[in-house]
């Protein structure tokens, strides 16, 4: 089975401290696990209100799957509003 994993840099946009950055970070990581049964946290740049850096990983049948998974990931992050993805990258093996 292929796992594959997402590694994302966001901005986050209109967060003025720590307590807001967890106010958008933590309904968008149980997003993302929830509806897209994948695993997800926040693994860099902790200490930084208006930048974060996530890590998610999903297990799938085959590699097309894992990846087309971690494409939604990517557009559910994109399509929030509050975050822009500023660079990514994506590896199934």
């Amino acid at each position: 089975m292929p796992i594959g994993t997402l590694r994302a840099d966001l901005r986050l946009r209109g967060v003025h401290s720590l307590k807001e950055k967890r106010g958008v970070l933590a309904p968008l990581l149980a997003r993302i696990r929830n509806d897209l049964h994948c695993a997800a946290a926040e693994v860099d740049a902790a200490d930084v209100w208006q930048g974060s850096v996530i890590e998610v990983a999903c297990v799938n049948s085959d590699r097309i799957r894992a990846e087309a998974t971690l494409q939604r990931v990517i557009h559910t992050l994109e399509s929030s509003g509050e975050v822009e993805v500023v660079d990514h990258h994506i590896d199934v093996s």
